[in-house]
């Protein structure tokens, strides 16, 4: 799976906050199916975005 470098993630995240934007969830489920979660941390970290990750098929 192609991902984008984390600057444009970052980037993008920066507009969503700059409309209020606070919160996101990712509901991906796992590792096995594109989940990163040491990328998600980083994006959290680096933008103050708060990050829901889901951790089964059930939300």
């Amino acid at each position: 799976m192609d991902r984008k470098p984390i600057e444009d993630v970052i980037f993008e995240i920066n507009k969503f906050i700059s409309l209020g934007g606070r919160t996101i969830v990712d509901a991906t489920g796992s590792e096995s199916i594109g989940r990163d979660a040491q990328a998600l941390r980083e994006v959290a970290l680096k933008t103050g975005l708060n990050i829901v990750a889901s951790s089964g098929p059930y939300l």
